[in-house]
């Protein structure tokens, strides 16, 4: 995978979440939630991807990949997620150990 960054910005309950690769980047927000679960990301849905990140294509998966193991050794040590990308939205949700 090409070299990128994961920047979690607090806002209260919940927050931003920006994946970066040079000068591109992808959003995604976030929110604390109920056990067993500890966070739930929101992120672009796998339909629209490659037609909206050209520069990313074919990667959803992988880059979905990343920003969850990403969260989880910042932020949730143990923790493990899982990813949705078929919906309407994308979601990673963490779980504690």
């Amino acid at each position: 995978m090409t070299d990128f960054t994961v920047e979690i910005i607090n806002d209260g309950r919940g927050g931003s979440i920006i994946y970066r690769e040079g000068d591109n980047s992808i959003d995604y927000s976030f929110e604390l939630a109920m056990p067993p679960s500890i966070v739930l990301i929101f992120g672009p849905s796998g339909r629209s991807w490659d037609r909206n990140y050209s520069w990313a294509a074919g990667r959803c998966e992988a880059i979905y990949n990343a920003v969850g193991a990403e969260v989880v050794r910042q932020k949730v040590m143990g923790g493990r997620y899982t990813i949705d990308i078929d919906g309407t939205t994308g979601i990673i949700d963490v779980i504690s150990r």
